[in-house]
């Protein structure tokens, strides 16, 4: 993706589904995306000099909209930060829409020394030629909620930890 309204615009066709996962151990658990989401996924509270002192629901529909542009964000001395994120973005529509990936289930922060993933209880992700893109989504009681993305060249966030198959992703339109 080039910029951030792109993602906006790509992350709009994600809203008023659930996605439903089915694992080959039997695990099933569903997963929906809200507007607040969009905030994390990207990694906008890494733009420490850019204000967003809106709730992230807003700034996910600032962005959309226009009235936060496309180079307030490319213009942060922190974009580096969050820049193949916005790069990579479109990946996470590949990987919801393919049966074929892999699923880290349990996921074992211990084993990724200095990382920042606290409530994290899936990763799905998918190896490309340059690295690996990870979407990670947390779990609080019995709900899973869609986390962060971040794109890597390592694969230290993959490396021993319970890899599963997953069998199928069902998309149910919300009404």
């Amino acid at each position: 993706m080039k910029d951030i309204q792109e993602c906006a615009k790509f992350y709009g066709e994600l809203l008023n589904k659930d996605y439903i996962f089915t694992l080959e151990n039997g695990i099933k658990f569903k997963l929906l995306f809200a507007p607040s989401n969009f905030f994390h996924l990207l990694g906008l509270e890494k733009l420490k000099d850019v204000s967003m002192k809106q709730p992230a629901k807003l700034v996910y529909f600032d962005i959309l909209s226009g009235r936060i542009l496309p180079e307030i964000i490319s213009n942060s001395s922190f974009y580096r930060v969050i820049e193949q994120r916005i790069k990579q973005f479109e990946e996470l529509g590949n990987m919801l829409n393919s049966d074929k990936s892999k699923i880290i289930v349990d996921f074992n922060k211990n084993l990724v020394p200095f990382t920042e993933l606290k409530n994290t209880k899936y990763i799905l992700y998918r190896h490309k030629n340059e690295g690996y893109a990870h979407f990670t989504m947390g779990s609080k009681g019995k709900g899973v909620y869609p986390e962060t993305f971040f794109f890597e060249e390592s694969k230290r966030y993959v490396t021993g930890q319970i890899l599963l198959d997953i069998v199928k992703i069902e998309t149910v339109i919300r009404k």
